[in-house]
Order: C-alpha cells, then structure tokens, then sequence
C-alpha cells in the first residue's frame, strides 16, 4: 500500500491492514452525473504526489455513544513526511508527543515522564493514507463510496470506507471529507461500531511541503524518562 497525503488521516491512522485476499465489489460510484470513483481516486493520488510533506493544526475528539455529551477533545501539530514519518504535538488538554516511522511508535506523555513504544516488524507497520497507501491500493482492503458536493457537506467530497471481511482495521467505518478546492482531506470520522465509539480527526491551516528538520521526526525524551515497551498491536493510539 502507497499514497492521500494528509490521512494521516484516519490519523495515527494506522490501518493495521492485516490480510488484503482478494478484490472487493466496488460500491455505486458518485451520486448523480459526473466523475465515477475511480477517476475521483485518481485525481486524489495525483494530488499527493505534488506533496513531500505536510503541517496542520489538529484538533482530535473521542466520543463514547453511551456518553456522547462528553466528548474528550485534544488538540495541537501534526507534521508529516513521505513516506512514512509523522510527529504529531498536543498541547490541550495535557503535552504529549507522538512519533510514527516505519520502524516505531512512541507516545509521550510529558507531564508524566513516561513513554510507551511499539517496534514494528514489516507485517505490523502502520499504513497512512496517501503517504505509505495511495487511495487506489486500498481497494482490495475497502469497500468506497463517494458522495459528491452538496446538502450537508457543500464544499467537499465524503469518502466512505468500510473494511471488508478479514481486513483488521481500528473501525467498522471510516468517512474521509475531502476539500473540493485542494484535494485535500479536512476531516475524517472513524466508527467502531463494535466499541460503540467514535474518533474525529479535524485538519485546519494545512501547510503544503514546508521544510521539517529531521529533528522533528526523531523521539526526544528525557534521560529518566520511564518507557514501557509494547508488543505489535497493543497501542491503542490517541
């Protein structure tokens, strides 16, 4: 899997996309006349390669539906760098930082001093959308539907994905809400039926390929920083 540019989309989106198997049958492709899904894919993952790096305010909400007036909002930085490097910095309501390569995950709980971390084998490294996966190598994954401009969601496109059987995946379904302008995603909605909870991952003043120093990319905790190592698969994310 390989390229959407800011999905990070589903966010620390790491898809653990276990088993690809075979195709999927392709959902009705855009509502009314136009473009069909295959071409709006195309024009998205032509999109992404005009991108080497991306920075945007994120603001991240987790609502449980047995408790949907108490939403936990986190908000702060996200930088990414293809092919596969995130760092994202939340300042409310509590630090903490979040480094995402190829080889590791770490989340840093600053006030606390401590840290988790994840070392990745090839079958368990995170798949972000439209840096490691373009949108068209997740068809085998997903099945997508593509709703057009207009009623609720004017200026943007929705594009739904839903994991197909045998695909594991952070969520039951995965709405990604496209700019029409830019081409890039704005905000994306993950439900896990299962856990009856949903995450929203919102994107503002997106800076297109500004320069990031290596440094960004690179965990820098305190010498008597407390780290607890996890295996594959049990980080549960933000």
């Amino acid at each position: 899997m390989n390229n959407l540019v800011l999905s990070l989309l589903l966010a620390a989106l790491w898809l653990a996309c276990a088993a690809a198997g075979s195709a999927v049958e392709e959902a009705p492709a855009a509502r009314g006349a136009g473009e069909t899904l295959d071409e709006f894919i195309a024009r998205m993952d032509a999109r992404a390669e005009e991108i080497e790096t991306l920075e945007a305010d994120l603001r991240y909400a987790r609502r449980e539906e047995f408790r949907p007036e108490r939403e936990r909002v986190s908000t702060g930085k996200i930088y990414v760098r293809k092919p596969s490097d995130m760092y994202i910095e939340f300042a409310d309501p509590y630090p903490r930082r979040i480094w995402i390569t190829d080889d590791y995950i770490v989340d840093y709980k600053v006030d606390l001093n401590s840290a988790e971390k994840v070392e990745l084998a090839d079958e368990n490294r995170p798949e972000i959308i439209g840096l490691s996966t373009r949108f068209s190598e997740l068809k085998g994954d997903f099945r997508m539907e593509l709703a057009r401009p207009g009623g609720d969601h004017p200026s943007g496109y929705i594009l739904t994905l839903t994991p197909a059987e045998g695909v594991e995946a952070d969520f039951t379904s995965a709405s990604v809400e496209v700019d029409a302008e830019s081409l890039l995603p704005v905000r994306v909605t993950e439900k896990n039926s299962r856990l009856k909870r949903d995450k929203i991952y919102t994107f503002t003043n997106i800076r297109e390929n500004p320069r990031l120093s290596d440094r960004l990319f690179t965990p820098d905790l305190r010498r008597d920083t407390s780290v607890t190592v996890h295996e594959p698969g049990d980080w549960k994310g933000p």
